[in-house]
């Protein structure tokens, strides 16, 4: 496999980005599909696998991965097609047809990654991950392709609103603003109740 993969950010500014494979951790875990903490602005970010990328130039250094949040891919390559072709379709950037299409709690960047291990911690923020030794790391990933690593991401509320019915709907000649809510999820389909707030 190569030593560098194409990612896709499923939130803004969705661009995609190349980065190095981090040398602790197995080749196959960055197949296409798994979502992976990406070091990026200073923080860390979710990104989706895309699949391997050509060596870039002798004078560009990329940036390692730094952690995968799931051991097989949450995103099919057929999803992935599918997604590519709405973005070929849309004239929209593949990752912002990912923030439309999958859980605000699929961009979570909150993890805790728990591990029953003599001699480490039991738990380890992204921050712990990145800033650990590089021996604590290597046991680190031996525990996580033995399956014995436990990865939670943080669950944000991302209700989703949509229409039961259509049109005609029984609602009272003076209830404008249910009436425009209405007319609003009929033109635009299912959206996040923060979607939906900040449109009206």
């Amino acid at each position: 496999m190569s030593e560098c993969v194409r990612v896709v950010l499923p939130s803004p500014p969705f661009s995609q980005l190349t980065y190095s494979l981090p040398s602790h951790l197995p080749r196959e875990a960055f197949a296409p599909g798994p979502r992976v903490l990406a070091p990026l602005s200073g923080g860390f970010r979710v990104v989706v696998v895309l699949g391997p990328e050509a060596k870039p130039p002798a004078d560009v250094t990329l940036k390692p991965l730094l952690w995968p949040l799931e051991r097989d891919p949450l995103l099919g390559v057929d999803y992935l097609e599918m997604a590519s072709n709405l973005s070929a379709r849309l004239a929209e950037p593949l990752g912002q047809v990912l923030y439309g299409i999958v859980p605000k709690g699929f961009r979570s960047a909150q993890a805790r990654f728990s591990v029953r291990e003599p001699g480490l911690g039991r738990s380890f923020a992204t921050r712990d991950l990145a800033d650990a030794p590089p021996e604590i790391r290597a046991r680190l990933a031996a525990a996580w392709a033995d399956g014995r690593m436990q990865v939670r991401v943080r669950r944000e509320n991302d209700i989703c609103v949509r229409l039961l019915a259509d049109p005609p709907w029984p609602v009272r000649p003076g209830a404008l603003r249910q009436a425009r809510i209405l007319e609003f999820l009929y033109d635009t389909g299912p959206v996040g109740k923060e979607q939906l707030f900040a449109a009206l």
